[in-house]
């Protein structure tokens, strides 16, 4: 299963930061090619809450549903999901002053069977990785433009 770790600084205090990340309804803000998300439910412990999300990339959709399977605010949130791929993504958060250091962990697999396999090694290693830093730039202006 491909991993992707990235990390950026965000001139923002963490529970800024938190705060937008927590809220599903903002994926599409920062998060590339999601393009909506339904079904939000949510507790005030977030563990075991979901969401779906729908993912389009080249003109097919991928959806996914979202479980959180870590959530200790303010440092640290964390979803598997399950759909046309499947892993897990999240986010820690460290104080640095009145900063962020956000880094963001990703595990992804796409489902069996020959689209799997060659899109898996030809296509969504690049994609996934760029979407990676485009998901951590995102972050870092939507938040720094909302000061």
């Amino acid at each position: 299963m491909p991993n992707i770790t990235k990390s950026v600084e965000v001139g923002a205090p963490v529970e800024k930061v938190f705060e937008m990340l927590d809220n599903p309804e903002n994926f599409p803000v920062y998060v590339p090619n999601v393009t909506k998300v339904s079904n939000i439910r949510r507790s005030e412990k977030r563990l075991g809450d979901s969401f779906d999300v729908v993912y389009s990339m080249m003109g097919m959709e991928f959806p996914e549903t979202f479980t959180y399977s870590e959530y200790a605010k303010p440092k640290r949130l964390a979803a598997r999901y399950e759909g046309r791929m499947s892993g897990s993504m999240g986010i820690t958060l460290e104080p640095k002053g009145d900063k962020t250091l956000a880094t963001l962990d990703v595990n992804y697999e796409v489902r069996p069977g020959p689209f799997g396999k060659i899109a898996n090694k030809l296509l969504f290693e690049r994609m996934n990785e760029k979407s990676a830093d485009r998901m951590l730039e995102n972050i870092k202006m939507v938040i720094e433009a909302t000061k």
